[in-house]
């Protein structure tokens, strides 16, 4: 099954690096600011107080609480699809509350590194491309029909804990049994019996795929608890963390005497958050950059590279390792937010950059401000490279053609749109990169 990209060994290089910057690097280097040293690492302590509460916390809990939703409004349309009053604003409902969820989801990916890492949630919500073959085989299975016509509680943790990191669980089996070709399935799709050529002859009916659905909406809820609780602790939401514990998920990192994001807040008396300097670069290399060279490399640059026949060497590898899915590797297909996702992305980087969720400016004590203030010509081109991704992005989206079939027609117009888009991606990583270098050494 294909996994996630992950960035890996950037930060363990640039740390290596750092006490000896600190020890090298003056006061009155190439900057534009007064501060003394001393008055920027005061700066930085402040900066990832307002990451942490102002930006990572309330992520977590609306992605928690739409999720919850979310299952809910699974089991209403189950119910109505059983006695035949669902109507379809009924399934427009659970459709758009799914695309929140999602969009939550996708705006935490510029923080993916602890327990979404650690823990093993993102694989287990988020794994891509959905094998319709291998869910087939689930749905076609008479030990799975048999837990799903039991306990609700017991068919969450059977699919849960029998499938692992699958392709069928989290966002992406719910998004197959609710979306088809970007549009919402209807009521008569539900009232009747998969047409996918995978379940060909299987009698598969919808009914049943909702069942499922339901049951992994659940899963898909509790996990995104435990995202909120493993960051937050006490501060989470009663519900999620009664959720984790009713659950048994472990909800610490190994080590770890804390909560993470309770960790975080300790730096300097922490000792994995040893300096604000160490927590920045996290910030900005564990988190902002590897989420560029996902949405650059891998969700857009891998499907763009196998349909164009330019093949990079970590695109043989993956094949020599049977971790390479080419055309194939496309997020949300089936409701076509693919570009949406991306975007969603690049905002989450926005969003940590500016200390706040989805505002024009950035907070006063944020990383941005922080730039502004010590380093203005600094600040004003990773500023710039974040506006020129997020625009390249939207050109993607209002273009109006879904991601999965640019790639499957090779449409020209599209496929430069999407070469736009990544080069902008890739420009924003560099940027960061530029700016964690500053940060780390000044």
């Amino acid at each position: 099954m294909i996994k996630k990209f992950i960035k890996a060994g950037v930060l363990a290089v640039v740390l290596t690096a750092m006490p000896m910057c600190f020890t090298s690097c003056s006061d009155d280097d190439d900057d534009d600011s007064s501060s003394s040293y001393a008055e920027r690492t005061e700066a930085l302590y402040d900066l990832i107080d307002v990451y942490i509460e102002d930006v990572v916390y309330p992520t977590y809990t609306n992605l928690a609480d739409a999720t919850t939703e979310l299952y809910d409004a699974l089991v209403d349309v189950q119910e109505k699809l059983n006695d035949s009053t669902i109507t379809q604003s009924d399934i427009d409902d659970a459709c758009e509350i799914f695309l929140e969820a999602r969009s939550w989801w996708e705006k935490s990916e510029a923080w993916l590194y602890g327990p979404a890492d650690v823990l093993g949630i993102d694989p287990h919500i988020d794994t891509w491309p959905l094998d319709r073959d291998e869910l087939a085989g689930i749905l076609g299975s008479d030990e799975l029909r048999a837990n799903l016509e039991g306990d609700i509680e017991d068919a969450i943790v059977y699919i849960s804990e029998e499938n692992g990191e699958v392709s069928h669980l989290g966002f992406h089996g719910v998004e197959f049994i609710l979306f088809r070709d970007g549009e919402n399935r209807t009521v008569a799709e539900l009232q009747g019996v998969e047409d996918d050529d995978a379940f060909k002859n299987m009698n598969v009916t919808g009914a049943y795929e909702l069942s499922f659905a339901v049951a992994v909406a659940g899963d898909l809820r509790d996990w995104t608890s435990l995202l909120e609780y493993s960051w937050m602790g006490s501060l989470a939401a009663t519900s999620h963390i009664a959720r984790c514990t009713t659950r048994g998920f472990q909800t610490k990192l190994d080590g770890y005497d804390n909560f993470y994001g309770e960790e975080i807040l300790l730096t300097g008396s922490s000792e994995f958050f040893a300096t604000p300097r160490y927590t920045v670069s996290t910030i900005l290399i564990d988190g902002c950059s590897n989420i560029c060279a996902e949405v650059a490399d891998q969700k857009m640059g891998q499907p763009y590279r196998a349909a164009t026949g330019s093949l990079s060497d970590e695109d043989y590898e993956l094949m020599e390792s049977d971790e390479y899915a080419g055309k194939e590797y496309i997020e949300s297909p089936y409701s076509h937010m693919s570009f949406t996702d991306f975007y969603n992305n690049i905002t989450s980087i926005k969003n940590a950059l500016y200390g706040n969720i989805g505002k024009s400016s950035p907070a006063s004590n944020s990383i941005m401000a922080y730039l502004q203030s010590e380093n203005s010509s600094l600040a004003d081109e990773l500023d710039d490279e974040l506006d020129d991704a997020l625009e390249a992005l939207e050109d993607c989206v209002n273009y109006g053609t879904a991601f999965v079939t640019i790639i499957n027609s090779n449409e020209s117009t599209g496929m430069s749109l999407v070469q736009e888009a990544m080069d902008a991606v890739t420009d924003l990583d560099a940027a960061l990169s530029e700016v964690n270098e500053w940060v780390t050494t000044h």
